[in-house]
């Protein structure tokens, strides 16, 4: 049913890789699929956290309309501010329409309502989150890195910092560590470095 969520195991991912249609969203991977005919066609958001961050919320959110002050606040944080958020929302939403629909997916696949942005309910998607086991022997503050990347797939220091709520040197500090244990992996350099699941 659209916008439910499951946590899977193989070989039961692999089944419904092959068996769904419709947009499957596989959040350790950091990508989407839409899946039409039998014929999957993979988008690539991991280079861009906001529109991943945007894509999940919205279709965590099962279809149910979410304010703009809400839905900034989930992809951005706090505080809402209407003269910067309303327009970078309505850019990034159109950025990642295009992009899905570029896909394969239907233009219709977004709704915008007097209450807010949605996924439609007209559309069959899932968000999957693929079962890990908590890694032992992390100090308290790693393992809610390590928490926060797996629920995200992909994530910034920046965007660590805001959960985490500690500086963006300390949550790159938590970051690298995860990654010399061998739990994530990083990609590019200085303000574009981004980090995501090992094996992702």
């Amino acid at each position: 049913r659209p916008g439910q969520a499951l946590v899977l195991e193989e070989p039961e991912l692999k089944m419904l890789r092959r068996a769904f249609h419709g947009l499957i969203i596989e959040k350790s991977q950091g990508k989407a699929f839409w899946k039409n005919n039998g014929t999957a066609v993979a988008a690539e958001l991991a280079e861009n956290t906001v529109l991943w961050k945007l894509l999940v919320v919205l279709a965590e959110n099962g279809g149910t309309p979410l304010s703009k002050a809400e839905l900034a606040r989930q992809v951005w944080g706090p505080p809402y501010l209407a003269e910067s958020h309303d327009n970078l929302l309505r850019v990034s939403l159109s950025k990642l329409k295009t992009l899905l629909r570029a896909a394969g997916a239907p233009a219709e696949l977004f709704v915008h309502r007097e209450e807010g942005y949605a996924l439609s309910r007209t559309f069959p998607y899932l968000v999957i989150t693929e079962h890990q086991e908590e890694p032992a022997g992390l100090p308290e503050r790693a393992l809610a890195a390590w928490r926060h990347l797996s629920s995200t797939g992909v994530t910034t220091s920046t965007q660590l910092a805001e959960v985490l709520g500690v500086s963006s040197k300390t949550a790159a500090m938590e970051l690298q560590l995860l990654q010399d244990k061998g739990l994530a992996t990083r990609e590019g350099t200085r303000k574009g470095t981004k980090y995501r699941m090992a094996g992702g």
